[in-house]
């Protein structure tokens, strides 16, 4: 029981974290509608449970690769850079209220398109890995006696991850026919310096 309360609440701490993950979600959901934000949020829970796989599988040998000299500054480069893609690439994007009228329908992504960029934003950031291989390591490997509990764990875990992102889709569907056609460029602009400063950040924290 006690596994599983800490389990939501890690949950419930992820969800209220303000990062590239959240901003990726909200800002998604308000362009190009509650499905695209869906993907997306699809996307990022693919990521998290295929780390879980790996940390609970392979704990030694992803320790081995945490201990390689080089592995923080290769991942924080490459995940700066790919979040600044982001960023640039948002901040590039041109439309017209003459090409898309936000209030009556949305452009909506692919399911690749939109599950690859949620799956993406939240693989190249090193605090994901950081947190499951921490969590693996300091709970589940220390306090779960077997793999029931440790199913309960995670499981836990990613259910208030799920509801939270979830929520945050619902909410930026709400809010998105309030927008005018300036709010969301504003929207777009504010998160494509938010993701290109989330990577900027990263790579100074690792050089």
């Amino acid at each position: 029981m006690l596994l599983v309360l800490k389990g939501l609440a890690l949950g419930l701490l992820l969800t209220m974290m303000i990062g590239p993950i959240m901003i990726a979600i909200v800002q998604t959901s308000m362009e190009n509608g509650w499905r695209s934000g869906a993907r997306v949020a699809f996307g990022i829970w693919l990521s998290d449970t295929l780390f879980i796989l790996a940390c609970y599988f392979g704990t030694r040998q992803i320790v081995q690769i945490t201990e390689w000299n080089g592995f923080e500054l290769t991942v924080g480069v490459l995940g700066g850079l790919v979040l600044a893609g982001f960023g640039i690439g948002l901040l590039l994007k041109k439309t017209t209220e003459d090409d898309i009228e936000y209030q009556v329908e949305a452009i909506q992504l692919s399911r690749f398109t939109a599950g690859l960029k949620g799956f993406l934003v939240n693989t190249v950031n090193p605090f994901t890995f950081l947190f499951w291989i921490t969590v693996s390591l300091t709970i589940v490997g220390k306090e779960a006696s077997n793999g029931r509990e440790a199913f309960l764990f995670y499981g836990s875990l990613m259910f208030v991850v799920i509801c939270g992102d979830c929520l945050k889709v619902f909410l930026a569907h709400r809010i998105r026919p309030w927008l005018t056609f300036k709010h969301m460029h504003w929207v777009r602009t504010i998160s494509g310096v938010a993701f290109i400063l989330f990577g900027i950040i990263m790579v100074i924290r690792v050089v």
